[in-house]
């Protein structure tokens, strides 16, 4: 009976929310806030259109309009059954109003996160995916109060409430101390996630590799610390997203910022750790990443993209090259000049490094990556030029490119014309 009754009432009610006249706004409030009282349980089916109504009237330019809301927002957060609540159809919802810039609609949703965390029955990790994102956004909110409340609603609702890492200003960089209780707050929360049956971590790779090649500064902190910890923890699980990881990791380790270019460093070195499966089934995809950081303007950038080629190039080989006293011997000729104007200056080739066969995931390139080594030797930085040079060696080991970059070499006489 009580729900026959509701479904002649509740409409027009809801329909008077979005009249151009504050005050029949203000007595729709009022009137649904009464009967959403008396009706309690049985006003659920109602939910989903009642919290549209409060999403657009939460920011509304009339005060008591506002307050009215208000009144009727934390009725609705008191009163609401999880028994009876539909978060499958809700969550899409949550998450498509989340892309809202406006800081009073960001708080309403934010609120409305942290209340749904509170709730045993409801696996908030599982819709980590979906409102991971939208988070993250708020963190750049203008309004300090949706920065603070974003950054909470992450702990609480997705951490356990850990107080990791959601920064809502840049600060110094984290102390000794504090960064063990970060990696161990860190480190039980994605053992949590992985725990979970529901947690899709491929989408939440995507999600961080984004925010952590764009954004402010606070967001791509948050971004790249998830990042280190999700490649220290998921391993195989994140296999076809290590490349795109790495796109993100890479630039990061010439930020500005002092404690962005930590986390980027470390996890670069947990990258670089990995068993060598990963590089194996997507050595090209990672080379691409290289490649495009090759022409970096940033000198850290530049030497970790160029200590990858290295990298994969010695993984990527396997049968011992007979002929690397013959690469010594060309390639010392032709930096004569240039270790002598250096004078004192050690120049080591990665002899144990260069005595294997390029693979063929590698060579195929080359194209790619030899113009961009090239320009590398006329880097204005010393420490480029020689790690493009024991890259180069370490390509010339085999004898097929041999000719062809020794040729290369010699055309654009990079080395014997090098200067600082």
């Amino acid at each position: 009976m009580m729900q026959e009754y509701l479904g002649r009432v509740v409409p027009p009610v809801l329909h008077s929310l979005v009249d151009q006249d504050a005050r029949v706004r203000y007595y729709a409030c009022e009137a649904l806030y009464n009967i959403a009282k008396v009706a309690r349980d049985d006003f659920m089916p109602h939910f989903s259109d009642t919290f549209d109504a409060l999403f657009r009237l939460c920011a509304d330019h009339d005060s008591a309009v506002h307050q009215a809301t208000t009144f009727l927002d934390n009725l609705m957060k008191a009163s609401w059954h999880v028994s009876r609540f539909d978060m499958p159809r809700f969550v899409p919802q949550l998450r498509e109003d989340l892309t809202v810039l406006d800081s009073k609609k960001r708080m309403f949703l934010i609120s409305w996160i942290t209340v749904l965390a509170s709730v045993p029955d409801i696996d908030m990790l599982a819709h980590l995916p979906e409102l991971l994102a939208g988070l993250l956004d708020a963190l750049q909110d203008e309004a300090r109060e949706v920065r603070t409340a974003a950054s909470k609603a992450l702990q609480v609702s997705f951490m356990g409430g850990v107080r990791w890492p959601c920064p809502v200003v840049m600060r110094t960089p984290a102390g000794p101390a504090q960064r063990g209780r970060l990696a161990a707050a860190a480190q039980e929360f994605l053992i949590e996630i992985q725990a979970s049956q529901h947690v899709d971590c491929s989408a939440l790779a995507a999600i961080l590799v984004g925010r952590a090649r764009a954004g402010d500064e606070a967001t791509r902190l948050v971004a790249m610390r998830w990042l280190r910890e999700f490649v220290g923890q998921a391993k195989e699980q994140l296999l076809a997203h290590y490349a795109s990881i790495l796109a993100a990791v890479l630039p990061g380790l010439s930020h500005p910022h002092a404690e962005v270019a930590a986390v980027a460093r470390e996890a670069n070195r947990q990258l670089l750790e990995l068993p060598a499966a990963w590089q194996s089934e997507d050595t090209e995809a990672a080379l691409a990443v290289v490649s495009n950081e090759l022409g970096s303007e940033q000198e850290q950038t530049r030497l970790d993209a160029l200590h990858w080629v290295n990298v994969l190039l010695g993984r990527d080989r396997t049968t011992v090259c007979p002929w690397d006293a013959r690469v010594m011997h060309h390639l010392s000729r032709y930096t004569g000049d240039f270790c002598k104007a250096k004078g004192a200056l050690t120049f080591q080739l990665p002899v144990q490094s260069s005595c294997r066969y390029v693979g063929m995931q590698v060579l195929k390139r080359l194209d790619l990556l030899l113009p961009a080594l090239l320009d590398a030797l006329q880097a204005h930085s010393e420490r480029v030029a020689i790690e493009a040079l024991s890259v180069q060696a370490s390509i010339a080991a085999d004898e097929v490119h041999f000719q062809p970059l020794m040729q290369q070499l010699l055309d654009r006489r990079a080395l014997s014309s090098h200067s600082f």
